[in-house]
């Protein structure tokens, strides 16, 4: 067992609960369940007496282990009239259990909470599943909630009736989006006979009107040891893992009856079906979908690799010919393998002022230039070796192991995920145009558009202008990471990981928004857009073509998390890292600003501000800002028409001049994290900058202006019914104030969480108000961001969810978190950060942030331990500080009521 911690160290341990009450681990007995096969690692199990299987794949990369449970019951098992009953019921698993509710003080997202997890459920067509990622030491606590959820779940009235709004409000949520309501049409178009053709969230007369009994009955029926899968991986030891698994689930009986079986199968589609769907918006897009086989139908591998043909990359077929001739702001295509014979889907979002029949034939087109002559021998190998890259970051993690075995399990057989590679390796060119021209016809298609109303009458109408336990470390970060001064005077840090074979580069350049200086903030918006866009020694398609032919993945944009910071990523197999580490520099050193793709992007980001004008999260957060800070400002997001009139005047020189006058080596920080060598790393990098001169900075300045009147704004965006919802100020917080972690520890108190925060608690749980109430420092790197709550809600419920949430906030800036409420907040904290190391990507990114905030290495060693020894006078200090109710700003857009 990883972190110094082994299960035989907790016979008989008792864990104190909210109240003051035990939970006693037994000590755990020799296990029933007997091995049913093996492969590369993960072994299959099943309990002798109720019929349980087991996954186990120990994985000793992180002291972090992934519990998890599949239970093979989704919205293929639900009938008319009862549709959403799957994903109702995974909502009312988390309100209880007998011994896992809140009137004995142990809910299950609080004791979860508490201890750092990275927890939810999903619910999909074939499958709902359970996951737990948490620290190793913690394993009992994810198998007692699990097992006490399988029988012992409290399915009551009064919980229905809260969470019914949850999930309506959730509903809500995807009818905003053009692309959700899309989708879910061409289900109910493309299966007549099959409950695929239902949502899986239900539909909204069927969840206005679900009954306790009948979830009750659902329940009973479906979640038994006999219909579940439970995942174990991680950090552990495969024997003591089976024991606390027997421990939990052997007591359990096997289902009273057989699980019904689904017998439904769609007919064969004989003729094309279309539908249209009519509101008000600003973009068109369009969806095509085709009836597959089921997931294990031996031409599902052909069919994954088409997809990647057709959409994956920027030198794909439909990329190539629809993104980068600026007719479509995007197109994608899946190939949803399912339990039952699914789907094939493209869907393209188009650009402003082109038709869908336009877009629609020249998708028909490329797929009959597929029907007549194979792919390259090129464009299949490329395929593959995304697949396989793929693959390799899916084995990188307990989380997405979990995720993969999950969706196999789901199909129907486990091995599918550890098979998927030599099964795509046995593809050839021939397969993928037999299978476009068996599945892809014109017979099987259901063709579907979203057709915005006038824009005039659907965008957006605004009035503005626009207790501490020890932390568990194999061997401390400050040990193990390399530091290096690169040349020109960057900073480089590497992790050698050699338990996956891929790599993650991340990095920082201070080079962002607010380095701007005249307020011109689409300048260094656009040229960190346009790096990728054609360098001195390859075009835009040259550099596409050698990063997707070897499988590799690289972005650079402006930071989210600083105006001043541009950050880039990248990813691959380690033995590419000479490949990326060259273009990755490239990029950023040699841009050319090319004429040509200027225009493109010119049209790429215009189209994206078109689709601001009904965006509610984004139209909500903007208005936020505008009354937050001046004009000029970096954080103040100026109204869509000023920012399409800039980005219309822009020119390739102003991009090119301030490109030279702000990238430099000396800015850089860097991360390299997975299986490779420290000093190879340093050297390979210190020779792609070699050269490099560093930049020459001019100091940036902008108003700063002062706290504004507490006020509100309400943005009326038609057929939207929705509303996203931010109500916050100012904010003074930075990465490496002292005072930091006694902040986030706040915060994480009144709204972290949208399950066990005292905003969630109170909005979502008593009230049931909304799906989604969170409270964030929006930016902690430079410049300090607004402190916020953002949450969704109906518009008839707008002023008490505001009501209530004003009041949750007074009531803590005055009384402050109780003691047990920090104490779980602390070790949440710690918990979290420690799961939040388990990938590659995780590292690096941590890396980063500490680097480039100008802090050490030691910081992901030390911030645990500072969380855990924050008290309760240092927390009341910070919220004195940084959360100041008087000065709240309440922006909502969406459809007003009334």
């Amino acid at each position: 067992m990883g972190g110094g911690s082994s299960i035989q160290h907790r016979l008989g341990r008792e864990t104190a609960n909210t109240q003051g009450a035990r939970l006693v681990y037994p000590v755990p007995m020799k296990h029933r369940f007997e091995k049913v096969d093996s492969l590369y690692g993960v072994s299959e199990w099943r309990h002798r007496d109720n019929g349980l299987t087991v996954l186990t794949h120990p994985t000793p990369v992180a002291p972090v282990v992934g519990f998890g449970i599949v239970y093979r019951v989704g919205s293929r098992h639900e009938v008319s009239g009862h549709t959403g009953a799957t994903h109702i019921l995974e909502h009312l698993m988390f309100k209880g259990s007998e011994r896992f509710n809140r009137d004995r003080g142990t809910e299950t997202a609080r004791l979860l909470h508490r201890v750092g997890a990275n927890f939810n459920a999903t619910t999909w067509l074939d499958r709902t599943n359970y996951y737990e990622v948490l620290p190793a030491e913690h394993l009992s606590l994810a198998v007692d909630i699990e097992a006490d959820r399988m029988r012992g779940a409290l399915v009551r009235e009064d919980a229905l009736a809260s969470e019914r709004t949850v999930v309506l409000n959730e509903l809500d949520m995807g009818e905003n989006e053009p692309f959700d309501l899309l989708l879910k049409q061409s289900f109910a178009h493309a299966f007549v006979e099959h409950p695929y053709r239902h949502p899986t969230i239900g539909w909204r007369s069927d969840v206005e009107h679900v009954t306790v009994d009948v979830l009750r009955r659902f329940y009973d029926t479906y979640y038994h040891p006999d219909n579940a899968t439970v995942l174990v991986v991680g950090d552990v030891d495969e024997a003591e893992a089976l024991e606390e698994v027997e421990r939990g689930f052997g007591v359990l009986p096997q289902a009273p009856a057989p699980i019904p079986t689904v017998h439904d199968r769609e007919s064969e589609q004989r003729g094309e079906r279309r539908f249209e769907i009519h509101r008000s918006g600003e973009l068109g897009c369009l969806a095509l979908t085709w009836h597959i086989p089921e997931g294990l139908h031996p031409d599902l591998p052909s069919l994954m690799l088409l997809t990647r043909v057709l959409a994956d990359g920027v030198t794909s077929r439909l990329h190539q010919r629809l993104v980068e001739t600026n007719r479509c702001l995007g197109v994608n295509a899946y190939a949803l393998e399912l339990h039952d014979p699914g789907v094939f889907q493209v869907v393209a979002s188009l650009a402003p002022g082109v038709g869908h029949r336009e877009v629609e034939e020249a998708i028909r087109e490329e797929l009959g230039h597929l029907h007549r002559e194979p792919p390259s021998a090129r464009e299949l190998e490329r395929a593959r070796v995304h697949t396989r890259t793929d693959l390799a970051f899916h084995h990188e993690s307990p989380g997405r192991i979990m995720a993969a075995l999950t969706e196999a399990v789901a199909v129907g057989d486990w091995r599918k995920f550890i098979r998927e590679l030599d099964l795509v390796s046995a593809v050839d060119r021939d397969d993928l145009q037999r299978v476009a021209a068996s599945y892809l016809t014109d017979e099987r298609v259901t063709v579907g558009w979203f057709v915005p109303d006038d824009p005039a009458a659907g965008g957006a109408a605004s009035a503005a202008d626009p207790r501490p336990r020890p932390c568990h470390w194999r061997r401390p970060f400050a040990e193990r990471v390399a530091l290096r001064e690169l040349a020109g005077g960057g900073r480089l840090a590497v992790l050698e990981n050699p338990h996956a074979p891929t790599v993650t580069v991340a990095g920082t350049l201070q080079a962002g928004t607010a380095c701007a200086g005249d307020g011109r903030f689409s300048v260094p918006a656009l040229t960190a857009a346009m790096l990728e866009r054609g360098t001195a020694g390859r075009t835009r398609l040259q550099l596409a073509e050698e990063l997707e032919d070897h499988g590799l993945q690289m972005g650079v944009q402006s930071s989210a998390g600083s105006p001043f910071a541009v950050s880039f990523s990248g990813q691959g197999l380690a033995e590419q890292l000479p490949r990326l580490a060259e273009l990755l520099v490239d990029v950023l050193r040699r841009p050319t600003f090319p004429d040509d793709e200027l225009a493109k992007l010119r049209e790429r980001v215009l189209g994206g501000l078109v689709r601001e004008r009904e965006d509610t999260h984004a139209l909500s957060y903007a208005a936020l800002t505008r009354h937050l800070y001046p004009v000029g400002h970096p954080l103040h997001k100026r109204v869509v028409e000023e920012r399409e009139r800039e980005v219309v005047s822009l020119t390739r020189d102003e991009l090119a001049a301030f490109h030279d006058r702000t990238y430099g080596p000396d800015s850089l920080v860097l991360a390299v994290v997975g299986d490779i060598d420290p000093d190879r790393v340093a050297a390979l990098f210190d020779g792609f900058l070699e050269g490099w001169r560093p930049r020459d900075p001019q100091a940036a300045e902008w108003p700063t202006g002062d706290d504004g009147p507490a006020t509100e704004e309400k943005i009326d965006v038609a057929d939207r019914p929705n509303l996203d919802v931010f109500l916050g100020h100012r904010g003074s917080l930075l990465r490496g104030d002292d005072d930091y972690s006694a902040a986030v520890l706040a915060n994480a108190c009144l709204g972290q969480s949208t399950l066990t925060s005292r905003l969630g608690l109170a909005v979502r749980d008593r009230e049931g108000l909304t799906y989604g109430i969170y409270s964030r420092f929006f930016g902690t790197l430079h410049i300090a961001g607004p402190w916020a709550t953002f949450l969704t809600v109906a518009p008839s419920d707008l002023d008490r969810a505001v009501d209530v949430c004003r009041s949750v906030l007074d009531d803590f800036v005055r009384s402050g978190p109780e003691d047990e409420e920090l104490s779980e907040e602390r070790l949440a904290r710690s918990g979290s950060f420690r799961v939040g190391l388990a990938t590659n990507a995780g590292v690096a990114r941590e890396l980063v942030s500490v680097l480039t905030a100008g802090l050490p290495v030691a910081e992901l060693d030390h911030y645990p331990e500072r969380v855990l020894e924050t008290n309760r006078d240092q927390v009341m200090a910070a919220i004195e500080r940084h959360l100041h109710p008087d000065r709240l700003v309440l922006t909502a857009a969406g459809t007003l009521a009334g």
